[in-house]
């Protein structure tokens, strides 16, 4: 109780440090509540974010009343860099399942679109998404139809689609059975988990630091106490009820932040967002939260009083302190290293016997405040090799040397915070390099259409005529260089190998590869296509499939243009196929090859325009890098949200402390002014203490995240890949954050200089 009375009764520099406590322990838990947050986002995600096609292998419902249709519209478009998923719905009854957010299923031809959706339909600069998808929208679509705030999601009123069980199916509900949320594969899992641990970790950091915010003060006060009579396991307990005031006051000032915060979550853009009612912490983790954060604290404040005595005379330190010692402080991260290699070996070769989560969590905690403790010993030996001159670094050492781990506790959390980020930005390079590897992006695209529509007599959703040759269409837009109309026949060989026949005239042909001369009833094929002369395929989606005799064919030295990344394929004339049977023309997909000008900036956004308006049902083949790779994007943007968001708070943090100092120092400040120390001495001493922790902590920072992240990526058989300009960001705005924070309390170094600091009562 006394120590409560001190804390809020003991004068302004009391009450102060109190505050300053609150202030920081309240930012710590709601960091702590936003990550215990997670699984609930992602489990609401998941609840929302399904998709109508079948993966249970269940069989579609039969037709009824209460059924519908559901088929893929344009569903791997991208618009500027977000993904765009549409379905096309026809109901078969009147009784047909709406889908999730919509009252009713449109009617053909009109549309349903997120809110985010909408914007961009009637922001006047999105000319080529407006024509795209021109049709009228007759209704937003709700939040529980959508997995974020920033999905750009709709559903098309349609007529005459045809149940196939693959890209049409047939459904009673929506919802059930459908495709879970994908984190996006074990790489982009493995990589929640590291930017989980490595983002929470400068949080307790910088936990640890607000507690101590006031510490020379308070042990003032203990020898006050101490000299009134108490002994001094009293006073131990005297400065844990002191802090348990400031830490249960910023615990609730925590969950107000986080309540206050929960909106704001709507505004951050990545991926589809997050909505604010989806940010809910696990009950289970809020409640380790609120006992973590008090223990943490007082174990800080008790180590922090066993390393001072307290006397009824004043407070007692030692004037040499013993040099740190490296051993120990190498065996964390050793430790961290080798569960980390545990951890993880099992889990990318399919083998996981043991909780590999648990072990990459701890061995990431253990490598990551292994470098906090290295930087001691670095300073040390650093401060003993820096030279007496000038006068303002003389006086910087001789405060670092004499400060025990103060100089780097201000710096911790950006040494961690830098070292994390490095190491989790090799790697998301590491996988990004991989998953990209082989990707050609002048590789022409391939606009897949409507089978049973013939597209020379193509009709919109209304029935009037839409378009004529689809060739023209797409040639009339400034991006596009070239489009061949093709057939497009799937061919599944002896061996149970799928491949693709590309059918058309000679003419068309000669403009998608150089051939031979060319005649009605040949066939080409490009060298690893997989079917010899005179061998029996399967050609068609439908089972069972027609068979079909390979003829004679002429074997290309060259790959084909216009095909699927790192697919082959036969070029074959009408005539060539035309044993198969009339079934087969009814069945096949048409497919538009085209060539894009890369140096066009809109050739993709002009592409799926003409696409959405020679068939609103087509699809486009290769996917756009980033769809593909969306989740390792995501993790990235989520990176550096995570970092700033860390900056800011150590920066805080840093300020606080620096403040502090300050202010403890301030009669020194002023006695040294008094005998003639000049102003800009004193302030380039204090410049001095933060910059060379800083420039350690960076260098620390650096080959501990290096380290870390070859060890990941070893471990997960991924390539070392490290962007330079990454680091370079990252070390600059972590010192700077530092520096400028030093900066900012230059004003009140300047006030602890009067001849009034003298003063004393």
């Amino acid at each position: 109780m006394i120590g409560v009375r001190l804390s809020l009764t003991g004068g302004r520099e009391n009450i102060v440090r109190t505050c300053l406590t609150a202030v920081g322990v309240g930012v710590a838990t709601a960091m702590l509540l936003l990550a215990a947050s997670l699984p609930t986002i992602l489990d609401r995600i998941d609840e929302r974010s399904t998709s109508p096609y079948n993966v249970d292998g269940l069989e579609d419902p039969p037709p009824g009343d209460d059924t519908a249709l559901v088929g893929g519209s344009l569903v791997n478009a991208d618009h500027r860099g977000t993904l765009v998923t549409g379905w096309v719905v026809e109901a078969e009854g009147e009784r047909a399942p709406a889908p999730p957010g919509v009252d009713e299923v449109p009617d053909p031809g009109e549309m349903v679109v997120s809110p985010a959706l909408a914007e961009r339909l009637d922001d006047p600069e999105n000319e080529a998404l407006q024509r795209r998808l021109d049709h009228p929208v007759v209704g937003q679509i709700e939040q529980e139809g959508l997995s974020g705030p920033h999905e750009l999601v709709y559903y098309l009123g349609h007529e005459g689609l045809e149940h196939d069980g693959a890209s049409v199916v047939r459904l009673d509900s929506f919802g059930g059975g459908g495709e879970p949320y994908d984190l996006g594969g074990p790489v982009v899992l493995l990589l929640g988990v590291v930017g989980t641990v490595v983002m929470l970790t400068p949080v307790v950091v910088f936990l640890s630091a607000a507690v101590r915010f006031g510490g020379q003060a308070r042990d003032r006060r203990l020898a006050a106490v101490r000299l009134m009579g108490a002994d001094r396991v009293s006073t131990r307990r005297i400065a844990v009820g002191e802090t348990l005031v400031g830490v249960l006051l910023g615990m609730l000032l925590g969950g107000m932040l986080f309540l206050a915060g929960r909106p704001f979550a709507e505004l951050v853009p990545i991926d589809d967002g997050v909505f604010a009612s989806d940010v809910v912490p696990v009950p289970a983790l809020a409640a380790l939260v609120l006992v973590l954060v008090p223990l943490i604290a007082l174990w800080v404040v008790l180590l922090a009083v066993r390393g001072v005595a307290a006397e009824p005379l004043g407070v007692v330190r030692s004037a040499e302190r013993s040099r740190p010692r490296l051993w120990w402080r190498l065996l964390l991260p050793v430790i961290g290293g080798a569960l980390l290699y545990a951890g993880l070996g099992p889990y990318v070769f399919g083998t996981t016997t043991v909780n590999w989560v648990v072990l990459v969590s701890v061995g990431l905690l253990m490598v990551l405040l292994g470098t906090t403790a290295v930087l001691p010993w670095l300073l040390d030996r650093t401060v003993r090799m820096l030279p007496s001159s000038p006068l303002s670094l003389q006086i910087a050492r001789r405060r670092m040397a004499s400060g025990g781990g103060g100089p780097t506790r201000a710096v911790n959390g950006i040494v961690v915070t830098v070292a994390g980020a490095i190491a989790l930005l090799t790697l998301l390079n590491g996988a990004e390099s991989t998953e990209r590897e082989g990707a050609d992006p002048e590789q022409e695209l391939s606009v897949g259409m409507t089978p049973d529509e013939d597209p020379y007599e193509q009709v919109n959703l209304s029935g009037e005529p839409r378009v004529g040759d689809p060739e023209a269409v797409f040639e009339s837009e400034s991006a596009v260089e070239e489009a061949v109309l093709v057939q497009e026949i799937h061919a599944e060989t002896g061996s149970g190998e799928v491949g693709r026949i590309l059918v058309a005239g000679c003419a068309s042909l000669e403009r998608i590869t150089d051939l031979p001369p060319c005649e009605p009833g040949d066939v080409f094929a490009t060298a690893g296509a997989g079917m010899e002369p005179g061998s029996e395929v399967g050609i068609g989606d439908r089972e069972p499939s027609t068979p079909w005799t390979v003829p004679d064919l002429t074997v290309l030295e060259s790959g084909v243009a216009g095909v699927r990344f790192g697919e082959e394929a036969l070029l074959a004339t009408p005539e060539a196929v035309a044993q198969a049977g009339a079934e087969v023309d009814e069945e096949v997909e048409r497919a538009v090859l085209l060539r894009l000008d890369d140096s066009h900036p809109d050739a993709r956004e002009q592409m799926l325009a003409a696409a959405g308006t020679v068939d609103p049902t087509a699809h486009v083949d290769p996917l756009p890098l980033h769809a593909t790779h969306s989740a390792l994007d995501n993790m990235k943007l989520m990176l550096l949200a995570g970092a700033i968001a860390c900056l800011l708070m150590v920066v805080a943090g840093v300020t606080v402390g620096t403040v502090e100092q300050v202010r403890e120092r301030r009669r020194v400040h002023a006695v040294l002014t008094a005998f003639g120390t000049r102003r800009r001495t004193l302030v380039a001493s204090v410049l001095w203490q933060t910059a060379v922790p800083v420039a350690l902590g960076v260098v620390t920072a650096c080959v501990f995240g290096l380290a870390l992240g070859a060890l990941l990526v070893g471990a997960a058989e991924l390539p070392m890949d490290t962007d330079a300009g990454e680091i370079a960001l990252l070390v600059a705005a972590g010192a700077g954050a530092v520096l400028v924070a030093t900066l900012v309390t230059v004003p009140l170094l300047l006030r602890t200089m009067r001849p009034d600091g003298l003063r004393s009562e």
